[in-house]
C-alpha cells in the first residue's frame, strides 16, 4: 500500500512580506467559521520519552556509562565445524576469530574445560555428550582438541556445523594435578554523545498588527507571532522526534563555521533505531506474525541474561494490526469468549503474556505518518522494538544527581546538556530590531526573530537485551 503525503507547504524562509502575499486569503475580508488542521501530529520517540518521565539533566557533552560483561559465556567454532573419526576418538577445531582478544590472543576456553555437544550432534544419544578438553589453540589458525569422557561418545555423520556456539561446562581434572588458567573479565563502556538542533523564525513588522481568519476562530490564536512561535517549537519537538529515534553519530568529520570562522564539528546523537541495529536482539517475522515469534523473543532475552517478565512492544501500523489479528484469531481458536462482546466494548489488545512475559504493545503513530517515517511504510509499518521494563544502574561522573558517579536510568533515557549556569535543554530567544511589540532593538531592521536550540542526548542502555521486530522482504 502506498501512502499520499498530505499537502504541505512549508519551506526555508521566515514570515515576512513575500509570505503573506502568496497567502493572502488569511487576511480578512470575510469570516470562517472554523480554523483546522489538514494534518496532526503524530505520537513519537520524543513525547514516549518525555511523557515516561524518562529525562535526565547532563553535564558533559560526550557521556560514557559503564556495563559489567558476563562472566560466563559459549564459545564459537570457526566455519569448519567439527568431525569426529570414531566413537571415543578425540575431535580437532578450530576457535571462532572473534574468540580471541585481537592484541593479546587470550581466549576463554582452557585446558580442561569440558564442551557440551548438544543432542542433536550426539550420534545414538538423547542427551547432550561432555567431550574434556586437551589443547587450546594460541590463535585462530591453531587447532583446539577435546576427548570425549564416554567411551562410546561421537559425533553423527554431519558433526557440528559451522559457526556453532556451544557451552562451556565444569572442569575435569585428575587428584595430583595442578590448577587451570585463571579467567578474568573486564567491563564495556558506552559513549552517548549530544546533538545540537535548531530553529527559527521570522516576523517582519506590520505583520502582527494584520488581523487574519485564524485570530477569529475558535482556539484560533491571537496573532502571527504566537503562531510563527509555536509552530517554530512544533518543528523542534518533531526534529528530536527523527533524531531520538533515527540518527546518526558524526563519524565523517562534517564541520561548519562560527562567526570568528573556526570550523567546530557537527554535533549528532546515535538514534535509538541506531543503537539497536548495531547491539539488540534480531526477530525476523514474514507473511504473518504468529504466536510463535512471541515465543522466540523469550528466547532472545534469556540468551542476554534478561528475565524481565515485562516488556514494552512498540511497533508500526501494519504490525500492530497484525498482532491484533492474531490475538482475534487465538481467542476465537481456544477460547469460548464471545468476539461480539469484545466488538462492543471496543477490543483493542494493550497487553498479552505469554511464556511468562506480559508484553505492553504500544502503536507509534510517527512510524505510519506519511510525512515522516511512513514514507518508508512497509519498512516501518512492518517493524518493531521490545524493550524489557527494567532499570539499569550506570556508572558515570556526568549525570546530574547520581550519587558516588552512579545514578539508576531506565534502559532508554533522554538527556539534555544542563549544568551550572547553563541550560540547553530548550534555549528560545528573541532577537529584535526597530519593532512595536515592546522588544528592545538590537539592530535598525523592521523585524522580530525568533531563535530556538537544544543539546541533548540517546541514552541507551542493556541494548542487547532489547529485541528488534523486522519484516523479511522490506530491508
Amino acid at each position: 500500500m502506498a501512502y499520499t503525503p498530505a499537502t504541505s507547504n512549508t519551506k526555508s524562509r521566515g514570515w515576512n512580506e513575500q509570505l503573506r502575499s502568496l497567502y493572502d486569503f488569511e487576511l480578512v475580508p470575510q469570516f470562517l467559521p472554523q480554523w483546522y488542521k489538514k494534518y496532526g501530529k503524530g505520537f513519537g520517540f520524543f513525547d514516549f520519552l518525555q511523557i515516561a518521565g524518562n529525562v535526565v539533566s547532563l553535564k558533559g557533552n560526550s557521556i560514557r556509562a559503564f556495563e559489567d560483561a558476563a562472566d560466563i559465556r559459549p564459545v564459537r567454532i570457526n566455519a569448519s565445524g567439527i568431525a569426529q573419526n570414531g566413537a571415543g576418538a578425540a575431535i580437532t577445531f578450530r576457535l571462532h576469530a572473534d574468540e580471541y582478544e585481537t592484541t593479546t590472543n587470550k581466549t576463554y576456553l582452557r585446558i580442561g574445560d569440558t564442551l557440551i555437544i548438544p543432542a542433536l550432534y550426539s550420534l545414538s544419544s538423547e542427551r547432550p555428550t561432555e567431550y574434556r578438553v586437551t589443547a587450546v589453540g594460541a590463535t585462530s589458525g591453531n587447532d583446539c582438541t577435546a576427548t570425549p569422557l564416554t567411551l562410546n561418545g561421537r559425533l553423527v555423520a554431519g558433526g557440528v556445523p559451522a559457526s556453532a556456539y556451544l557451552m562451556v561446562g565444569a572442569t575435569r581434572h585428575a587428584r595430583g594435578t595442578g590448577q587451570p588458567s585463571g579467567r578474568a573479565m573486564g567491563g564495556y563502556y558506552r559513549d552517548f554523545v549530544t546533538g545540537v538542533s535548531k530553529e527559527s523564525f521570522l516576523v517582519e513588522g506590520g505583520q502582527e498588527a494584520l488581523e487574519t481568519y485564524r485570530s477569529k476562530t475558535k482556539d484560533g490564536g491571537t496573532g502571527l507571532f504566537s503562531t510563527a512561535l509555536l509552530k517554530t517549537e512544533f518543528a523542534l519537538n518533531n526534529q528530536l522526534n527523527n533524531a531520538l529515534f533515527l540518527s546518526s553519530e558524526n563519524t565523517n568529520s562534517l564541520v561548519e563555521a562560527t562567526e570568528e570562522s573556526v570550523s567546530n564539528a557537527v554535533r549528532s546523537t546515535k538514534g535509538i533505531w541506531n543503537w539497536a541495529d548495531e547491539l539488540a536482539q534480531e526477530l525476523n517475522w514474514s507473511v504473518k506474525f504468529t504466536i510463535g515469534d512471541l515465543e522466540t523473543v523469550q528466547e532472545l532475552q534469556r540468551s542476554q541474561g534478561c528475565v524481565d517478565t515485562d516488556s514494552v512492544f512498540v511497533m508500526g501500523n501494519k504490525l500492530a494490526r497484525g498482532i491484533e489479528n492474531m490475538g482475534l484469531e487465538f481467542i476465537k481458536d481456544n477460547s469460548s469468549t464471545d468476539l461480539k462482546a469484545l466488538d462492543d466494548v471496543g477490543f483493542g489488545m494493550k497487553s498479552f503474556s505469554k511464556l511468562g512475559i506480559k508484553f505492553h504493545m504500544r502503536e507509534l503513530v510517527g512510524f505510519s505518518n506519511p510525512q515522516t517515517f511512513g514514507v518508508d511504510a512497509d519498512y516501518f509499518g512492518n517493524a518493531g522494538l521490545i524493550f524489557p521494563m527494567s532499570e539499569v544502574t550506570v556508572k558515570s561522573d556526568q549525570f546530574i544527581g547520581g550519587e558516588d558517579g552512579k545514578i539508576v536510568l531506565p534502559n532508554i533515557a533522554l538527556g539534555y546538556l544542563n549544568n551550572g549556569k547553563e541550560n540547553r535543554t530548550r534555549i528560545i530567544d528573541i532577537v529584535a530590531g526597530v519593532n512595536g511589540m515592546g522588544y528592545p532593538a538590537t539592530n535598525q531592521y523592521d523585524n522580530v526573530k525568533g531563535y530556538m536550540l537544544t543539546e541533548y542526548s540517546v541514552i541507551a542502555n542493556q541494548v542487547n537485551q532489547w529485541v528488534r521486530v523486522l519484516k523479511t522482504g522490506t530491508y
